[in-house]
């Protein structure tokens, strides 16, 4: 995706008093297309996304909603442990959303659920029970 060319003309002023208005539109165009085929890609500028992420009324959940425009679904790479996710979402050739987070409390990512929607991630995960990895402790 083309956003921006810049034009340079050596002699701006010998092309004007040498071409009609119709020829110097199309040295124009003609320039500027030339140009364009020579600009070098640029590297993918990266961002963070807009993050909401919220505990449900049961204290239950964890929901997390990130804000994708114009992301594909299928380009979406989304890794998660108990403790914290990563995210890599490429929007075309120029954007890449990236980010990570730490969680407040242990979460079961393995019982993750998401969908993407209209440039919405929605993702829940249950949280751990804080008495789930506990053990016995003999009292002597």
């Amino acid at each position: 995706m083309l956003n921006f060319v810049l034009v340079q003309v050596k002699d701006p002023g010998l092309i004007a008093t040498s071409l009609r208005l119709e020829e110097r539109k199309a040295f124009y165009i003609k320039e500027v297309i030339f140009m364009a085929k020579e600009i070098i890609a640029m590297e993918r500028v990266r961002t963070s996304p807009d993050i909401c992420s919220y505990v449900d009324s049961k204290q239950e959940n964890l929901n997390i909603e990130i804000s994708l425009p114009g992301v594909n679904k299928a380009d979406i790479k989304l890794m998660m442990h108990d403790d914290s996710f990563n995210l890599s979402a490429p929007r075309g050739e120029d954007i890449e959303y990236v980010t990570t987070m730490s969680f407040c409390c242990p979460v079961k990512a393995t019982k993750a659920k998401s969908v993407y929607k209209d440039g919405l991630l929605k993702i829940g995960i249950p949280f751990k029970d804080p008495m789930e990895d506990a053990v016995d402790v003999t009292i002597h």
